[in-house]
This record gives structure tokens, C-alpha cells and sequence, in this order.
């Protein structure tokens, strides 16, 4: 990114703390604009999405209800990491 003058730095989208540090290294660029790249992966945690070869797409009713168990285990994930 030094060709468009930018300070850049490379994130694991998917890692709160790795994000958390790449916004704090963001506050120390004081002379040009900051970018943060995170790399995630497509659907990850949602087999349903990430099985599913496009971008955009709507879910049937049963990829909906296997959705919805796995967006609450993401959930539980998330709750166990936060305390």
C-alpha cells in the first residue's frame, strides 16, 4: 500500500484480539491514512454458507433451521471468549 501513500497492516479476520491490535497500530499512523486488511474465510462456523458456492443467495427453509443451530454455537463461542 506505500504506492497510495497508506500505512497498512494485515489482520486475522476472524481473531477479536488480532483486529483489537491492528486498531491500535491504526492510532499510531498520524501522517497518512491507515488500512487494516482482515482475511477472513467465507461462512466460516456456517457450514450452510460456506458449502454454498455464491456470495448471495437465500436459504431454504432446512438450511435456514441448520443456520440458526450453528449461529448459536458461533454464539456460545463468542460468550466463552468474552469472559
Amino acid at each position: 500500500m506505500a504506492g497510495f501513500q497508506l500505512g497498512s497492516d494485515r489482520s486475522q479476520g476472524h481473531d477479536f484480539q488480532s483486529i483489537y491490535e491492528g486498531l491500535q497500530w491504526s492510532e499510531t499512523i498520524t501522517d497518512r491514512p491507515a488500512i487494516i486488511i482482515c482475511h477472513t474465510e467465507k461462512g466460516r462456523g456456517m457450514s450452510v454458507v460456506k458449502e454454498h458456492p455464491e456470495h448471495n443467495f437465500m436459504l431454504n427453509t432446512d438450511q435456514y433451521r441448520r443456520a440458526l443451530v450453528e449461529l448459536e454455537n458461533i454464539e456460545k463461542e463468542l460468550i466463552i471468549h468474552a469472559n
